[in-house]
């Protein structure tokens, strides 16, 4: 159905002796229709299409590789003003946040993500109507670091042996050397992995299991 239109930001209405006139402001393709001046006993329309602006892109995204919890930065650049424009990650919508900053001056648009992760990682693409620039996003893991050294929990003779070192993240492999050859899982060894933890337990602890463990 007929929908009455109001005056306001997106209408101006305007009169000028007999005549009346309907201004749209920033008009769009949702715009597009049949528009009717009703004056009581008498009405005219008249169709309004709205054509798509050829815009264009001068500056393209560029891919960007970082470190973990560094910052990265996109910036693009279009052909026309007051344009409204979107920013998607892969294929998701982002939206701005704590730690994603999305601004625009003029005809420059730029995507701010602070302190990214490895999971972050993905394409990164803007868009303006119809038309879009995509790049890629590389977050690196920052090198596994120790942060605990080595230490002996539990030490039993005949027992077992309970070694433990606390490394720098949750998700980090890690192999265990006896003498500089690498220890696998058995029924004297267990490798176990909690958390930031890394433990190596040695069971049936006898004089032999003296050596350099790494």
């Amino acid at each position: 159905g007929s929908v009455e239109l109001k005056a306001g930001r997106r209408f101006g209405m305007h009169s000028q002796g007999c005549r009346r006139y309907l201004l749209i402001r920033r008009c769009a393709m949702d715009d597009q229709g049949q528009y009717v001046c009703d004056a009581g006993g008498d009405r005219t329309c008249a169709n309004l299409t709205v054509h798509a602006r050829d815009i264009r892109i001068v500056r393209s995204l560029l891919d960007v590789e970082v470190m973990e919890t560094e910052q990265a930065a996109f910036v693009c650049e279009i052909t026309h003003d007051e344009v409204e424009g979107h920013w998607y990650k892969n294929k998701t919508k982002i939206k701005a946040g704590h730690n994603i900053k999305i601004k625009q001056k003029g005809r420059v648009y730029v995507l701010l993500l602070r302190c990214v992760r490895p999971q972050d990682t993905a394409a990164i693409t803007f868009t303006a109507e119809q038309t879009s620039s995509s790049a890629t996003l590389v977050v690196k893991e920052l090198p596994v670091q120790i942060v605990r050294p080595l230490r002996v929990k539990i030490g039993m003779h005949k027992h077992h042996v309970l070694l433990e070192c606390q490394i720098s993240r949750t998700n980090a492999e890690v192999k265990w050397y006896k003498n500089n050859e690498e220890i696998k899982p058995s029924k004297k060894y267990h490798i176990i992995s909690t958390d930031v933890y890394r433990q190596l337990s040695i069971n049936d602890v006898g004089f032999s299991d003296e050596d350099t463990y790494t």
